[in-house]
């Protein structure tokens, strides 16, 4: 069985040639402006999840196999960094969304692919409770309630 892997693929995402930190800190503005807004609402704006997510901020660490960047833990970390300067929530959001694409090489390609096509993908978690998922046509349904997930 495939699995996703740092191998070299053809894939339909050109490799960035700029930093992941000079991305990170050329969304400093559109985030500083809509700080305060992403606090009180304790959600984030389409006009910072929009350019975040075009940035590829999200996908830093997912692997090149199935659409992600697969950078340097360095390069991640100084965008993280970058990112924290501007609103802790963004940069907190980032690290989760990379963590959690480290799943990603477990899988067996074809789900990663799955799952990591759209490149507006983020994978998230909290904490464990009642839950439960049911395939039904064209995925899954999940119920629940979960208080807090990043």
């Amino acid at each position: 069985m495939a699995r996703a892997s740092s191998e070299a693929t053809t894939s339909s995402v050109a490799a960035r040639s700029d930093r992941p930190s000079a991305r990170a800190h050329a969304l400093g503005a559109v985030i500083s402006t809509h700080a305060e807004q992403i606090e009180r609402t304790q959600r984030f704006p389409d006009a910072v999840l929009r350019p975040l997510h075009q940035s590829r901020l999200l996908r830093m660490l997912l692997p090149r196999s199935v659409g992600g960047d697969e950078v340097q833990a360095s390069e991640y970390l100084h965008a993280i960094e970058a990112l924290a300067l501007y609103d802790g929530s963004i940069a907190w959001n980032a690290f989760v969304a990379n963590s959690a694409a480290l799943i990603a090489p477990h899988l067996p390609l074809d789900t990663a692919k799955t799952i990591f096509s759209d490149p507006e993908t983020v994978v998230s978690w909290g904490p464990p409770n009642e839950c439960r998922a049911f395939a039904v046509a064209g995925g899954y349904r999940i119920t629940g309630h979960w208080p807090f997930a990043s």
